[in-house]
Parts: structure tokens; C-alpha cells; sequence
């Protein structure tokens, strides 16, 4: 259940930016975000972390993607799926009664997961 992975993120101190402080925002993102954002409240270049996000930019996508050894998460503003690679089935789905949905949202953190693992693989 991704409710239980609903975590909040605090953000405090001089080092944050005007137009950021006393905000509240609510945006889909992960753990591998918080390089990127912090970076770049700190006005630092953060294109090393080529898989994080700036999670207070309007214009990132919204999505959270995460992975175990044999299975994968995918969350976006749409749904929310978990997926078991080696039992090939869905565990959980909030939008159970809409396949194409699912098919999509699947796709999509399957095409991340590939991408990752592709990009492990060359290094």
C-alpha cells in the first residue's frame, strides 16, 4: 500500500529559498529525489544525479518508482501499482477494474526499471 510509504519531507533553514520557506506543497517523489532538490536549493549543480528529480521545480513529473529483489512500485498522480517480477501478477492496484490503466502504469515502471539496470550494467 503506498499509503504506508507517505512520508513528509521538512525543508527549514536560511540555505532555502525565499519564495520556498513557509510553503506547503504536495508532490509525488522518492528517497533519490532528495539530491537533486537539496542541491539545488543550494544553488549547486546536481546533473550527476541523473535519476533524481528537483521535486520543488512545477514542471518535474510527478512519480515515485521503487524496487525490491523481485518486484517493483510505480506511483503518478493516475495510480498506484506494485508488481511481482517473478509471480508475473500485480499486488496491489488501486485502479483494479481499469487494465489499460494498469498496462500503462506498468509499462512505465518497467521502462525505468530497464533503464536503471541497463545503466548499472555499463558502468
Amino acid at each position: 500500500m503506498p499509503q504506508r510509504y507517505h512520508i513528509p519531507l521538512l525543508l527549514y533553514g536560511e540555505v532555502i529559498k525565499p519564495e520556498f520557506r513557509g510553503k506547503t506543497f504536495s508532490r509525488i517523489g522518492s528517497q533519490i529525489d532528495l539530491a537533486s532538490t537539496l542541491l539545488t536549493q543550494l544553488g549547486m549543480n546536481a546533473s550527476q544525479f541523473t535519476w533524481s528529480k528537483n521535486l520543488l521545480n512545477p514542471y518535474t513529473k510527478p512519480f515515485a518508482f521503487f524496487s525490491w529483489d523481485n518486484g517493483l512500485g510505480f506511483i503518478n498522480p493516475k495510480q498506484s501499482v506494485t508488481f511481482d517480477n517473478t509471480g508475473k501478477r500485480v499486488l496491489y492496484n488501486d485502479l483494479k477494474h481499469q487494465d489499460e490503466q494498469t498496462q500503462e502504469t506498468l509499462k512505465q515502471g518497467k521502462t525505468y526499471l530497464q533503464k536503471v539496470y541497463q545503466q548499472f550494467i555499463e558502468l
